[in-house]
């Protein structure tokens, strides 16, 4: 028997990621390729697979069970949509098209049996039938999954790695070449989350607005708080949004971008109700005014027909909190504005009142500690309204593993697999107050506080030289984040995301391309703020590395050290800083850079020492800092010929980043 590599891949994954409108839709779309690829593989014969290695992955082995076995699943863990959408593999066979073939019915049929029916049993349940069956098989068979596979023959005498390079591109010619199966027309309304099939309950009625009202009598008040008010969705994306709660009993356990902007706040009040200078006094009235406010939301949510209770991140199950003295309601609720809703003046008024008295007493009780110990102050802020979404993506993999030798695949393909199940998990869910949307391998989505993001980035960097790259040199990781309003629209921010992401990844510099960070900040109101670095820089025997040198600004204005007047003062010398426009000459451009590098040197000496305080200046700690600021514009601007000609816009960029964290984002 000869021996193939293959590829076999679930999608559409973009299609499914446009469709995202909550963080729960997204979570959903990447559970449910994660799990109906783990089929896949398991039909295969995941001894055959290469990539990902699913050999102890728990994700893998609980996809495999019953449905009725997830009622039981409590661990947030077991929920990490963990595997890709595609696998690759090697196997001795005279027919490798049935071996795939056999993988993409078990998708199917998983598709089909275990998700599609369930939904559509549950609904009929609710609703005696009135679903159009016709309808949904359609959609369901036909308007739902692509899977695409080729295989390939593979004489062992061949290289490993120019045959991998060739399976690749005949699944890149597959992907050029789909093949459209002829379907019938489809007539009504389009989804209103996907657009991209009919919405159901289309055919029972004729005007847009009798659409949302059978919605509203039939699925909104039947399934409660998983549709929003006005929606009607196709059968694929109704299927997307119930199935976590009728398959897996996951009932809105994704947090929500407002929960995750003020989650901040609940963890620094985590701190203040345990801290030890507290009299039992203290903390009991705090107790009462916490409650007091959880009790007052709840009567109101009711009143509104809101959620009573939100999921919040796994950082706290981690830590054993008393569930008594965690507010698990909407991150809403903790920002004044959103009362102000004509609808919530008066049925949320006690709840606005309690939130104020509970937010007096935490700042009387932080005023008091910090007057007891100065030299260990605590915060507890204003709940921020900016949260961040990271992405990150392994560089130039393909060009990695096509100079790999199969045996190297493997365990590389291991390695990703830690990565992905142990290290990630242990930064985003474990040491901070995040939730992970997706990671698989070297890619992956999560969502972070604010304050949380600098030390996310640098600490998932850190695991993955010391699991992934093991002593190596390559891959390496370039990762993209972006800093939003818990209102902004989650597509928008998933596309802006993505494209940060490749400003990263387009970075050359000093011989090296990649292996950076990039952040965009998308404010409410003036131009986006985009900056972006490598992870360090070698500079005169020392090494500079920027993420550092930006939580000890954060610190600084914090710890009210240095004044943000500062880079209000060097923002007004812009027109002398800045870099040069497009229009001019490549010489006068280098002329330019040389005397604006120097002369930045200069300003930011000046204007630091002028808005630092004394006491810092006496320890040394401002020019360490004016040192580190400088060695960080000599590497940002480059070394001739290799010029960086927006040199200013990133440095401008991280020092504007570093002041919009410290205060908390925008308003």
């Amino acid at each position: 028997m000869a021996k193939y590599m293959v590829l076999f891949q679930i999608g559409p994954v973009q299609e499914f990621i446009r469709a995202a409108r909550k963080t729960q839709d997204y979570w959903a779309s990447s559970f449910l390729l994660s799990y109906l690829n783990c089929q896949a593989i398991y039909a295969f014969g995941k001894h055959n697979v290469v990539f990902p290695q699913v050999t102890s992955s728990s994700f893998f082995d609980n996809a495999l069970k019953s449905t009725s076995f997830w009622k039981g699943v409590s661990d947030s863990a077991a929920y990490i949509p963990s595997v890709p959408n595609r696998f690759f593999g090697i196997i001795e066979s005279d027919n490798p098209e049935k071996q795939l073939k056999k993988a993409k019915e078990a998708v199917y049929e998983s598709w089909k049996k275990n998700l599609s029916e369930n939904v559509l049993k549950t609904i009929n349940n609710k609703w005696k039938s009135v679903i159009d069956v016709t309808l949904w098989n359609d959609q369901i068979n036909d308007r739902a999954l692509e899977i695409l596979y080729v295989w390939r023959e593979w004489d062992e005498g061949e290289d490993y790695g120019a045959a991998y390079r060739a399976t690749e591109a005949l699944m890149g010619a597959r992907k050029a070449s789909r093949i459209f199966p002829a379907l019938n027309p489809q007539t009504g309304y389009a989804c209103s989350l996907c657009g991209l099939r009919v919405a159901l309950g289309s055919s029972l009625v004729k005007t847009r607005e009798k659409l949302r009202n059978w919605w509203q009598a039939n699925i909104r008040e039947k399934f409660t708080y998983r549709f929003r008010e006005g929606e009607y969705l196709c059968t694929v994306c109704t299927v997307k949004r119930l199935y976590p709660e009728v398959v897996f009993s996951r009932a809105g356990d994704v947090p929500s971008t407002s929960t995750m902007a003020t989650i901040t706040w609940q963890k620094e009040l985590q701190g203040l109700l345990t801290h030890p200078s507290l009299t039992q006094e203290e903390m009991k009235n705090l107790q009462k005014c916490l409650n007091q406010f959880r009790n007052e939301a709840k009567t109101a949510a009711r009143q509104l027909s809101e959620p009573e209770t939100a999921s919040l991140p796994p950082y706290f199950a981690h830590l054993k909190i008393k569930t008594d003295q965690l507010l698990e309601v909407e991150g809403d609720w903790l920002i004044p504005s959103w009362y102000q809703h004509r609808e919530r003046r008066e049925k949320a008024k006690a709840a606005l009142e309690s939130l104020k008295k509970l937010k007096e007493t935490v700042t009387g009780l932080v005023a008091k500690v910090n007057k007891a110990a100065p030299s260990a102050p605590i915060r507890v802020n204003e709940p921020p309204l900016y949260l961040a979404l990271i992405t990150a993506d392994g560089d130039n993999m393909g060009a990695y593993l096509a100079s790999c030798t199969q045996d190297e695949h493997q365990k590389i393909s291991q390695r990703l697999q830690t990565f992905a199940t142990e290290a990630v998990p242990e930064v985003i869910e474990h040491d901070r107050p995040g939730f992970i949307l997706y990671w698989g391998g070297d890619e992956g989505l999560a969502l972070v506080s604010l304050a949380d993001l600098l030390p996310a980035l640098r600490a998932l960097h850190e695991k993955w030289k010391r699991v992934v790259l093991n002593g190596q040199d390559k891959p390496t990781l370039s990762a993209g984040a972006v800093i939003f309003h818990h209102q902004y629209p989650l597509r928008q921010a998933m596309r802006e995301v993505f494209q940060t992401l490749e400003y990263a990844k387009s970075l050359r510099s000093y011989n090296r391309e990649k292996d950076a960070w990039a952040v965009k900040i998308l404010k409410r109101s003036g131009a986006p703020l985009l900056t972006r670095a490598h992870w360090h820089y070698d500079h005169e025997g020392t090494t500079v590395r920027p993420l550092e040198l930006l939580n000890k600004f954060i610190d600084a204005y914090q710890g009210e050290k240095l004044s943000p007047r500062w880079l209000a003062a060097l923002q007004a010398e812009e027109r002398v800083l800045d870099d040069p426009p497009d229009s001019w000459k490549k010489p006068e451009k280098e002329n330019w850079w040389d005397t604006a590098k120097d002369l930045f040197d200069h300003e930011v000496k000046r204007l630091l020492h002028r808005q630092a305080s004394e006491d810092w200046k006496r320890s040394g700690g401002l020019d360490q800092l004016v040192s580190q600021v400088q060695a960080l514009n000599q590497v940002i601007s480059g070394i001739p010929p290799q010029r960086n000609l927006v040199r200013y816009q990133d440095l401008k960029g991280m020092l504007h980043l570093s002041h919009y964290i410290a205060k908390g984002g925008g308003r």
